[in-house]
């Protein structure tokens, strides 16, 4: 662990009272239903293919919805652990980061990435500083 991240880990843990579980849990859903949110929408399939879970990916064959399981799934969570956000979705890859070329069908595309989860990951510091500060309230 880097000295800069483990002394932004222990401002937060001093914001909060020393309740990194809490920080956790709420950080983890907020990220979570933000990704969510930012993804894009034609049928509905690929933001309702979203699967949370804790310490390793789990994918199910089909999905289930979405919001439910993030709220259920990070409410399991505590400091330290590894949280995980997978999409079964064949296209999710290509409208995040785009694609240029034929496909396997030989269709030609000319798609711009729409980097949905990454720009959800990078409100990341900000979301843990607003819900430090939050639960530092308390």
């Amino acid at each position: 662990m880097s000295d800069q991240f483990a002394a932004a880990l222990r401002a937060w843990a001093d914001k909060v009272n020393g309740n990194l579980d809490g920080l956790a849990r709420q950080t983890c859903q907020e990220t979570a239903q933000r990704a969510v949110g930012a993804t894009p929408v034609d049928t509905g399939f690929l933001r309702g293919n979203w699967q949370p879970s804790i310490g390793e990916m789990k994918v199910v064959e089909p999905a289930p919805a979405a919001g439910g399981d993030i709220a259920l799934v990070c409410a399991g969570i505590k400091a330290g652990d590894v949280f995980y956000m997978t999409n079964n979705t064949a296209y999710a890859k290509r409208l995040e980061y785009g694609f240029e070329g034929k496909d396997s069908l030989g269709r030609e595309y000319h798609q711009a990435g729409r980097y949905f989860v990454r720009d959800t990951v990078a409100q990341w510091p900000s979301i843990v500083e607003q819900i430090a500060r939050e639960l530092g309230a308390q």
